[in-house]
């Protein structure tokens, strides 16, 4: 599958605190952190009546930051995932976008 990078926003960590979920859109960047000092990076791909559908990028570094270079040489690993987007988006601390 071909990712898509329209018009990146890149925001910061303080900026943006907390997103509900009827903000969460098809596209829309976020990291995960995988491991203590680990994060990785996926996208939102569509919704489902579940939740929403997701995949991660080639994506792991030591911060929760990225460039718009790094997104555009990224590629899709894995296959996609259904998660419960509000256990996982809205009431964990360890999910950003």
């Amino acid at each position: 599958m071909e990712k898509k990078l329209p018009q990146i926003k890149i925001r910061e960590w303080n900026e943006k605190p907390r997103t509900k979920l009827r903000f969460i859109k098809i596209g829309d960047i976020f990291y995960y952190q995988f491991l203590e000092e680990m994060f990785v990076f996926g996208q939102i791909l569509g919704k489902v009546n579940v939740g929403h559908v997701i995949q991660f990028f080639d994506i792991f570094q030591a911060s929760p930051t990225i460039t718009i270079e790094e997104l555009s040489r990224a590629q899709f690993i894995g296959k996609p995932i259904i998660i419960d987007s509000y256990t996982l988006f809205d009431r964990s601390p360890v999910w950003s976008w």
